[in-house]
């Protein structure tokens, strides 16, 4: 970032084939193919400093691909020190504690904002982490805010080296190196049935390794199926279960990119060969999202219970059996890793319903992704977009026809589904906050005024599904492009009304009723804003005649 009177920032730029980051012996978060960043705060920056860098980030092209398009970098957070005079860094410019958590945290969020949510890993904040990173080519020192600078600096130049706090990756059109599986036909194709909390979840389908290690395939074969009926616990040998069994996702870590059934130790589950049974081979790395790997608590412990990978997890690598892969329902899985923890278990119970193995026609097609209810095929987070090259175009196609099967959820009664498309739309939408030079000119307007639609109209869902704070925060969004998007006065009166109707949800009637005093402003006339704002001034002069009751009864 840059202070008021002085140039304060650099940032260095390394790109990796994969990075993670540990305290205390504990892996917090870790990426695959991306940047780090690493960027300080300085005395006199504010949240602008903060906006300006991450846009310069999110526009930066570090990458080329096939067609030369750039990918997104990884950023991240460190102590502001420079070299200027001595040998010893000097951090007396370096902004204090309780500013730099501020900025820390606005930075955070506003990449989180403008890139992908759930793309975004978070550090911990004055902790010592230590960091692994593996080098993918040279590594650039600039200042985010001249984008010209690419250079390494010279002897008079700042630079920054201390605290990593944010971790984020790029999943976009460059493909990581991986460690490829030669097809084999036969393969088993099994299937879990997910519920999340009393919802139907939809179905995962994996595909087994039996040609590298059949014996852990079998194991988890025969478990979907039940087919060996009861084991030595007195439990079925059956992953289909309830909550009383070690049937449910009820570890879910973040940060260390796998999904367990039951404790990471590997307790609580035997397999079809008695309690444990040793590690088949570690030929299979973890280099991908969506394997499938024994959980264990330590060499030749192997039960019943695995993790799906949701990143690279290459500190597994020779602890853990990787057996199989995730062919069908990745977004089921990302619903999992994205569903809210308490003390790394969900708030909600996430529990397999059902499970078996597929024959015949059911085999053949169990890797063709079939559309939903809406009729929606396409994935729903994008890093899982496999079928084409994602570019701008494409992903405003993509969601211009997500935000269709939201409007005929709406339409349909069905809220929550409509919500979810509406983000969904949203997240591919991320992919390109702005098309890239060679894209047509009129995609750049298209895309600000969907991005737009599509804020507002997860407002409105998410109040009458009386979430008020995302209602009044996805307003503000709209909002905040409504200019860029050129929106219609009425438009933008519809999107502080929504906000204004998520304030009064949180009992901010004062901030409820400005902003329908500017939605009155744009549509005079709407006579639903003149019943709101004479609803909400009823509500403030009660409030406040209830105060002055109270007041008078304690001085009395």
């Amino acid at each position: 970032m840059k202070g008021a009177q002085r140039r304060d920032t650099s940032a260095v730029i390394q790109r990796v084939k994969s990075a993670s980051v540990t305290v205390d012996q504990q892996l917090i978060s870790s990426i695959g193919r991306g940047l780090l960043v690493l960027a300080a705060v300085g005395k006199g920056d504010t949240e602008k400093e903060a906006d300006s860098l991450v846009a310069k980030i999110l526009k930066a092209r570090f990458w080329e691909d096939d067609t030369g398009a750039a990918s997104n970098p990884v950023s991240q957070f460190t102590l502001y020190g420079n070299l200027k005079k001595g040998n010893k860094p000097d951090f007396h410019d370096a902004a204090d504690v309780e500013t730099a958590r501020r900025l820390y945290d606005y930075f955070y969020n506003r990449m989180r904002d403008s890139y992908r949510p759930e793309s975004v890993k978070n550090g911990v904040f004055q902790a010592m982490m230590e960091v692994e990173l593996k080098n993918n080519g040279p590594v650039r020192v600039f200042d985010p805010l001249s984008m010209n600078d690419h250079h390494l600096p010279n002897h008079g130049e700042r630079y920054q080296h201390a605290l990593i706090r944010i971790l984020f990756s790029h999943h976009g059109s460059v493909k990581p190196i991986l460690t490829v599986v030669t097809p084999a036909t036969g393969r088993p194709r099994v299937y879990f049935d997910i519920q999340i909390g009393k919802q139907k979840a939809g179905r995962i389908i994996f595909e087994l390794y039996n040609d590298v290690v059949p014996k852990t395939a079998e194991n988890f074969r025969a478990l979907c199926t039940g087919e060996k009926g009861t084991g030595e616990q007195g439990k079925p040998l059956h992953y289909k279960g309830t909550l009383d069994t070690f049937h449910s996702f009820h570890f879910i870590p973040r940060g260390r990119g796998q999904l367990t059934t039951g404790s990471f130790n590997g307790t609580g589950g035997e397999s079809i060969y008695g309690e444990k049974f040793p590690d088949e081979n570690f030929e299979l790395k973890h280099d991908r999202p969506f394997l499938l790997s024994m959980a264990n608590s330590g060499p030749g412990t192997n039960g019943s219970q695995f993790f799906v990978t949701t990143v690279p997890t290459p500190h597994l690598d020779g602890k853990h059996v990787v057996f199989g892969e995730v062919i069908n329902g990745k977004s089921v899985v990302r619903k999992i890793e994205n569903q809210p923890t308490q003390g790394d278990k969900p708030v909600v119970d996430v529990t397999i319903v059902e499970s078996g193995e597929f024959t015949g026609k059911d085999y053949e097609d169990a890797d063709k992704h079939a559309a939903d209810a809406t009729g929606d095929t396409y994935e729903d987070y994008p890093d899982d977009f496999k079928s084409e090259e994602l570019t701008a175009p494409l992903c405003f196609k993509i969601a211009s026809e997500v935000k269709n099967f939201g409007n005929t959820a709406f339409k349909s009664g069905q809220l929550s589904l409509a919500l979810d498309k509406y983000q969904k739309g949203l997240r591919y939408l991320n992919e390109f906050p702005e098309p890239d030079e060679k894209d047509p000119k009129e995609l750049d307007g298209q895309m600000k005024a969907l991005r737009f639609t599509l804020h507002s109209n997860s407002s409105l869902l998410a109040n009458k599904l009386e979430q008020y704070k995302n209602g009044k925060t996805w307003a503000t969004y709209a909002l905040e492009v409504s200019a860029a998007a050129n929106a219609k006065d009425a438009d933008k009166a519809k999107a502080y009304y929504r906000r204004a109707v998520a304030s009064e949800g949180l009992k901010e009637e004062d901030e409820a009723l400005a902003d329908l005093e500017e939605a009155s402003k744009l549509a005079p006339s709407d006579a639903a804003i003149v019943n709101e704002i004479a609803k909400v001034k009823r509500s403030i002069k009660a409030a406040e005649a209830k105060e002055r009751a109270a007041a008078k009864k304690f001085f009395s």
